[in-house]
C-alpha cells in the first residue's frame, strides 16, 4: 500500500511541497481532532520532503550534474531528463508510527516521492511513479514549471487516481498502460 504521494521542489536552499495526497491514515488516539491529525500528517510529509531534498542536493553536488542541464534538455529536446532515483528508510516513530520506505525520482529541482509500506514492490513503485511523471509532463509540463502543480490540482488528481487507485500499486502490462493512456487522453480532451 502507498501511504502518500508527494510532489515537491528540491532546491539547495529549501524544499516546498507542491502537492500531496494521503491514501491511508496511521492509527491515532481517539482524543486527536481532525485538525490535529492533518497537522501531524503535514509534519510527517515535510519531514520526508526535507530528507529527500537533503539526499538529492548531496547527490547533485557529488555528481557534478546541474539542474540547468535538465532544464536545457526539457526545453530543447522535449525529452524527459535523466532522473535521480533514491530510497530512504523511514524508521518507526521517525516520522511515522510504523517503518516505511520513501521511493523518489527527481530531476530539474522537482521531486516525486511515494511513501510506501516497507514490504511493497519497489519495482512496481518505480514503474507507477514513472508513468505518473510521464503523464504530468505531457499534460501540463510540470517539470518545466513545478509551480503549475498549485494551479492544476485537478489534472494531478485524475492522473494519480488512474495509476494509484486507493493507494494500491498496480502491476501493469503494456495493454493496461495503453488503456490508461487512452482514458486520460479522452478525459483531457474534454
Amino acid at each position: 500500500m502507498v501511504y502518500a504521494i508527494i510532489i515537491h521542489q528540491v532546491r539547495p536552499e529549501n524544499s516546498a511541497i507542491l502537492y500531496h495526497r494521503h491514501f491511508a491514515q496511521e492509527p491515532m488516539d481517539n482524543s486527536s481532532s481532525r485538525d490535529n491529525i492533518i497537522d501531524i500528517q503535514k509534519d510527517q510529509l515535510k519531514h520526508v520532503a526535507n530528507a529527500v531534498q537533503s539526499e538529492y542536493v548531496f547527490r547533485k553536488a557529488a555528481s557534478g550534474r546541474s539542474a540547468e542541464s535538465d532544464f536545457i534538455k526539457l526545453n530543447n529536446e522535449e525529452v524527459l531528463p535523466e532522473f535521480e532515483l533514491g530510497f530512504i528508510r523511514l524508521a518507526s516513530n521517525r516520522p511515522f508510527l510504523s517503518e516505511k520506505v520513501c521511493f523518489w525520482l527527481a530531476a530539474a529541482n522537482c521531486c516525486f516521492s511515494l511513501v510506501l509500506e516497507k514490504y511493497e514492490n519497489r519495482a512496481a513503485a518505480e514503474n507507477v511513479l514513472k508513468m505518473i511523471i510521464k503523464h504530468l509532463q505531457e499534460s501540463m509540463k510540470l517539470l518545466n514549471n513545478p509551480m503549475d502543480a498549485l494551479l492544476k490540482l485537478d489534472r494531478i488528481e485524475i492522473i494519480v487516481d488512474k495509476y494509484l487507485p486507493g493507494g494500491q500499486l498496480l502491476c501493469m502490462n503494456n495493454r493496461v498502460v495503453r488503456q490508461f493512456e487512452k482514458e486520460l487522453d479522452t478525459i483531457f480532451k474534454h
